[in-house]
């Protein structure tokens, strides 16, 4: 895998920023047995070129964006199929007294699966002082990827759009450096893709995921703490059965302390039990890990970098019959001009 990135983001007058991107990615892959006995080759090719406005208008901020993405894959026995997508983005965002709005459109081009319009509006008002609400209502659509539509002997070339609408409600409350929120969701699926038991991605007809998200951030003692807890029940909308590689609970935390020219901190991450097939077979269970990390400051630009993760080694999965690491650790060196 390769990726390659440049960028120049440009102030154009005191109320419009303009940034232009152009971006490739390379995926090359081989296959051996006995994933596929005669060996395949199969390579994806991305590149991509963003231009994004941002301007302040009277009455807030606007957003214009155009995309042009164009994919290209090509694999064994004269294997080559390309397309390419077209993108035109409008957002506006504004704030009246304690009232604050948002408003999105995107309409999409893809050479294989047609256009699709997607949208997002959001709405959020400040209770008090201390106290803010807010819900949005958003519509969103994904195209199977060239690996889930033809790599060798794991794709499904007959596989349909992904389409998806969501809603959320949330509240949070701000005091000094203490922040604590709740997130409620409802996102309903047409076609879902996910693997099958043979690691063949399938529609899912109809798809829900319910859940809720508790975060909370602190500084106390110098410390400084975050952590957020998610509730999640991801479920075939027909037969009712869980959604694969999804845990119904997931949890995190992470505390770190500056001292002096160093900072240290350490993470727990908690996930529980999933299956890995829309059929509830292959059951993997919850697991927890600990990691830590330390970062001395030798500039204001330059700093040293350790961490160890996994400290227990712990054996698990996120994909039955794929393994992890365990414990692991890297230092090194990062560079970030000011």
């Amino acid at each position: 895998q390769s990726i390659f990135s440049v960028y120049s983001r440009n102030r154009l007058s005191e109320q419009w920023n303009s940034t232009l991107k152009v971006n490739q990615s390379i995926d090359d892959s081989t296959s051996y047995a006995p994933y596929s006995p005669t060996g395949a080759q199969f390579k994806t090719i991305q590149e991509q070129i963003v231009w994004q406005n941002d301007v302040r208008v009277t009455q807030g901020s606007l957003l214009v964006a155009l995309e042009s993405l164009n994919q290209k894959a090509h694999g064994d026995s004269n294997f080559d199929k390309s397309r390419r997508i077209d993108s035109i983005l409008v957002g506006w965002s504004g704030q009246f007294g304690d009232h604050r709005l948002q408003a999105n459109l995107r309409r999409d081009d893809n050479s294989q699966f047609g256009e699709k319009t997607t949208g997002y509006a959001g709405y959020g008002y400040k209770i008090s002082q201390n106290l803010r609400i807010k819900a949005s209502l958003g519509t969103a659509f994904r195209a199977p990827t060239f690996n889930d539509l033809y790599y060798p002997g794991y794709s499904n070339p007959d596989l349909k759009l992904e389409t998806a609408q969501n809603k959320e409600i949330g509240l949070t409350w701000e005091q000094g450096a203490t922040r604590a929120g709740i997130v409620t969701y409802d996102n309903r699926v047409r076609n879902l893709i996910a693997l099958d038991s043979n690691y063949v991605p399938q529609n899912i007809g109809k798809a829900k995921l319910q859940g809720a998200t508790l975060s909370y951030a602190t500084q106390a003692y110098r410390f400084d703490i975050n952590g957020n807890l998610d509730f999640l029940d991801a479920r075939d909308a027909i037969t009712d059965k869980r959604l694969p590689r999804r845990a119904r609970q997931q949890a995190n935390l992470q505390v770190s302390r500056p001292l002096g020219a160093w900072t240290l901190g350490g993470e727990w991450q908690g996930v529980g039990d999933r299956y890995d097939s829309p059929t509830e077979t292959n059951h993997m269970g919850g697991y927890s890990l600990l990691n830590v990390f330390a970062r001395y400051a030798v500039s204001r630009e330059w700093s040293l970098e350790a961490r160890a993760n996994n400290l227990g080694d712990k054996k698990y999965e996120t994909a039955w019959g794929y393994g992890t690491a365990g414990a692991n650790a890297f230092i090194g060196v990062r560079y970030a001009p000011k």
